[in-house]
Formats: structure tokens, C-alpha cells, sequence
């Protein structure tokens, strides 16, 4: 898991590594925390994920060469 994200902010990262011309309006009505705490994994293994926007291109990278 990488850093904490709520689904507004993901959706807005796709939109813009994807390119897409869309509006994403936030929805304030709801909310339920589904994050992952990674933090004891990542302790013991010395991992350090990569930002959110990073994943999100190298992913785009990886389908666009496949």
C-alpha cells in the first residue's frame, strides 16, 4: 500500500495521467475509511512505496508497451 488517498483524489489522478477532460465533483454525503495501514510491513521489509501519481503512470507506462 502507498501513502493514504481518499477516492476523490485518485480519480483525479487518473483524469489527469490519462488525459481525460472530465469534471469529478467530491461527494461529501458518505464517508467510510477503507485504507490499508501498510506501516508495520513496510517497517519490517524497508519498503518504500512510490507517490500515488507515480503508480498511476508507471501502470499507464506498463499497459501502453504491452
Amino acid at each position: 500500500g502507498g501513502e493514504r488517498i481518499d477516492k476523490f483524489e485518485i480519480l483525479n489522478i487518473f483524469s489527469k495521467i490519462y488525459s481525460h477532460k472530465i469534471i469529478i465533483e467530491p461527494d461529501t454525503s458518505f464517508e467510510i475509511d477503507r485504507s490499508l495501514n501498510c506501516n508495520q510491513f513496510n517497517s519490517v521489509t524497508g519498503y518504500n512505496p512510490p507517490s500515488w501519481i507515480n503508480l498511476v503512470r508507471e501502470m499507464r507506462i506498463f499497459f501502453e508497451s504491452s
